[in-house]
């Protein structure tokens, strides 16, 4: 399991900083109606889901939260791909 929350973080670029950057820039697009916002809203509670169970997290829960947060980032790799689509899709 280790394993598969190590190979997700790396697969999941940037730090939150910039996450919420995008997040930004995101919800911006989504307000301007140029992309589906329910993709972008998916994205987005993603995001602020796992960062949510990471807030929470201390020495003592660590273990017990790594499934939430697997699957937090399976979820945000779901939503990112399907976002990524649409736009190849709109932009292609």
């Amino acid at each position: 399991m280790v394993a598969t929350l190590m190979a997700m973080t790396r697969a999941w670029p940037l730090g939150f900083d910039q996450a919420s950057s995008v997040r930004g820039d995101l919800r911006a697009v989504a307000a301007g109606g140029q992309h589906p916002s329910s993709q972008i809203a998916e994205l987005d509670g993603a995001v602020e889901a796992l960062k949510t169970i990471i807030a929470g997290i201390d020495g003592n829960s660590l273990l017990p939260a790594v499934p939430t947060i697997v699957s937090d980032l399976k979820r945000i790799d779901t939503a990112w791909t399907a976002l990524q689509q649409q736009i190849d899709r709109d932009c292609g």
